[in-house]
């Protein structure tokens, strides 16, 4: 049960190739805001690894920004956000419950 929860998530292959991740149409209006445990528990360990990297990347950027503010630091940043962004879409989509 802990492995479903933490590791795996609740997911299936998708015909493109990428995992689908099921969630509730609730909860996927959620995601890309506060992620409740019964979510994060849908989710598996790779994506959430990536993710929180990800919100980790942005605060970096955001407080290079502020405190630095060079354009090349800044384009790396961005840049490697972007990987990150590239990684998730290319690897999960996300996927309503059957009704």
């Amino acid at each position: 049960m802990g492995y479903m929860f933490t590791v795996r998530g609740n997911t299936v292959a998708s015909i493109d190739g990428r995992t689908a991740i099921v969630v509730t149409q609730g909860e996927r209006q959620l995601l890309p805001a506060e992620v409740p445990v019964t979510l994060m528990g849908k989710l598996p360990l790779e994506f959430k690894t990536l993710g929180f990297s990800t919100h980790s990347l942005f605060d970096a950027l955001a407080m290079n920004a502020e405190d630095i503010g060079g354009a090349s630091i800044m384009m790396t940043g961005v840049g490697t956000l972007l990987q990150n962004c590239t990684r998730c879409h290319a690897g999960y989509k996300i996927r309503g419950c059957p009704r």
